[in-house]
């Protein structure tokens, strides 16, 4: 079951932290100083990784390691920061030039710590971003999932959703050009792979993609513009801009 992304001026010592390192070594130290400091966290190998773990479904901070299998740390961070303009984004890495600090910043990053992290400084870093995020005002776009009350609110009104829509929903916000192959889905729906069929995935993404044309014209939803299109012999792409709180 995925979990709600909570205030962090309300989690001190509490906001749910998602790790993205290679180095395995590395990975389960980091976690280790961050679960003593009382944070819980999660830890990741690589951004593709974080499409398919379906115990998240959102979290306060993301620590980045720069350079990652797949896809890098400055992709992730551009399409964390789209999908979750609140969320705090910490890049880790070794490269000290400025002009590559600089790109870090423009695709999202809202700090930088060169590696060998210290411990310490770490922890007191995560804390302030914590802290400062909490306090500043909440950015706004047009259409906002907010996972702890399970709702959809867009300019046409609001949407009830069930935890499945919003585990669906934060996997496609999250995925690279907003797509999910089948696969992928149904791992969403049924994390327990008990199979489910294609006809049962195509009522799923019906359902959502009615619930998200609600939200942008509730008084005819017919003339609300494609939200969730199929690629066929593929999956299905997510056609708006969806932000996670």
């Amino acid at each position: 079951m995925g979990f709600a992304a909570l205030p962090c001026s309300k989690l001190t010592g509490m906001s749910r932290i998602v790790l993205i390192e290679d180095n395995e070594a590395l990975r389960a130290a980091t976690v280790s100083v961050l679960e003593d400091a009382g944070f819980p966290v999660w830890g990741l190998s690589c951004a593709e990784d974080l499409n398919e773990f379906s115990d998240i479904t959102t979290a306060d901070i993301y620590l980045l390691d720069l350079n990652l299998p797949g896809e890098d740390g400055l992709s992730l961070a551009k399409r964390l920061r789209k999908a979750q303009p609140q969320a705090g984004i910490i890049m880790i890495t070794a490269r000290t030039d400025i002009a590559q600090r600089i790109d870090g910043y423009k695709n999202g990053a809202d700090m930088y710590l060169p590696k060998p992290v210290d411990p310490q400084e770490l922890v007191a870093v995560v804390k302030a971003l914590c802290a400062r995020l909490g306090g500043g005002p909440a950015r706004q776009a047009i259409i906002e999932m907010d996972t702890q009350s399970l709702t959809l609110q867009g300019p046409g009104g609001i949407s009830k959703l069930t935890q499945r829509d919003c585990l669906i929903i934060t996997g496609f916000a999250r995925a690279v050009e907003q797509t999910l192959e089948r696969w992928q889905l149904m791992g969403l729906i049924d994390p327990q792979d008990n199979g489910v069929s294609n006809a049962s995935l195509e009522v799923q993404i019906g359902r959502i993609r009615k619930k998200i044309e609600h939200c942008l014209t509730a008084a005819k939803p017919e003339s609300a513009p494609r939200t969730i299109t199929a690629i066929r012999g593929h999956g299905y792409r997510l056609l708006v801009d969806i932000a996670i709180k």
